[in-house]
């Protein structure tokens, strides 16, 4: 059985995608690419965990979190070198298409819940974060 919960730190598909940019195994031109590719077709599924922790990560390296949330083995200074200001504008534009209603299987899953609302503040809170910070 996989985590799952409600923060965007909280669940197993999120952190692997944490995990695979920070020890480059993955960069992110292709991360977003892949999830371009998704939003193309109009159903985001397999990026969709990835978007919201990156935004989350981002606060973390702001040190705008109360929670940090990352393991102590991930690379920070990896991670903080691809959330370039076009990326993080990037991540809040692809955010809100996560948090639809319509097109968006994670939201699909948390409609399925209890903890759709808090699932939804927290994503939002995120999200609203990011874009005050980028101006």
């Amino acid at each position: 059985m996989g985590a799952w919960g409600t923060g965007p730190l909280e669940n197993d598909g999120a952190l692997d995608w944490i995990d695979e940019l920070s020890d480059g195994g993955l960069d992110f031109a292709a991360f977003r690419e892949g999830c371009d590719a998704e939003l193309d077709d109009g159903f985001i599924s397999e990026h969709a965990d990835g978007v919201l922790a990156l935004v989350r990560v981002a606060r973390i390296l702001d040190g705008e979190s109360e929670e940090d949330g990352l393991d102590e083995d991930i690379d920070r200074n990896v991670l903080a070198a691809g959330l370039t200001p076009e990326f993080r504008l990037w991540l809040v534009e692809a955010g809100q298409k996560v948090i639809n209603p319509e097109g968006s299987d994670l939201y699909d899953r948390w409609a399925a819940t209890e903890d759709l609302n808090e699932w939804l503040g927290t994503a939002r809170e995120d999200l609203e974060y990011l874009r005050t910070s980028l101006g």
